[in-house]
């Protein structure tokens, strides 16, 4: 009977360990997407969001009768963009270095890939709109920030029952 409780305490104390070792992951891991997001925010925006591998996803603006430029444009779900500024653009990094050198205000060339075949327009680069800073940034930035935070707590009190742990490692997930 001592053998079992003994194996007891060292899985909990283990699994303890564990899910302190992944809540502090999380930690970090949140404090370091507030910084991305932070420094995702001060670059211009082109007016569209994309998947991997280029293709306009079909995001749009939450403020109602308003579009981002590029659906303005008329360019919709599916068109690949291929090059911004005469720079081709084969994932995010080089939308990024591209976006790194030109400043809200400035006018560019954007190259589309559309069913119809490849199409140019004008562009002029504007601030992530506030409106959509709330619904994209803010809004899950505080749930996941209300999620950890809890997890934490239920952790502190908790972390030597089963449930609690299960508890702690379901809520700091909902962070990912």
């Amino acid at each position: 009977m001592n053998e079992s409780y003994r194996v007891n305490d060292v899985i909990s104390k283990a699994t303890q360990t564990i899910v302190l070792v992944y809540q502090t992951m999380a930690v970090i891991v949140f404090a370091i997407s507030l910084f991305l997001a932070f420094d995702w925010l001060s670059t211009p925006f082109v007016g569209g969001f994309f998947e991997q591998t280029m293709v306009l996803n079909g995001t749009d603006t939450r403020e109602a009768g308003k579009h981002w430029a590029l659906y303005e444009q008329g360019f919709k779900i599916g068109d690949q963009l291929v090059s911004v500024n005469s720079n081709q653009i084969a994932n995010a990094k080089d939308l990024e270095d591209v976006l790194d050198a030109v400043q809200v205000g400035d006018n560019v060339s954007v190259v589309l890939r559309t069913s119809e075949g490849e199409r140019t327009a004008a562009v002029t680069l504007q601030p992530f709109p506030a409106f959509d800073r709330i619904s994209y940034f803010v809004i899950p930035a505080f749930l996941s920030l209300v999620f950890l935070l809890l997890s934490l707590w239920i952790f502190g009190l908790r972390r030597t029952e089963s449930a609690g742990r299960a508890f702690s490692m379901m809520s700091t997930s909902r962070n990912a």
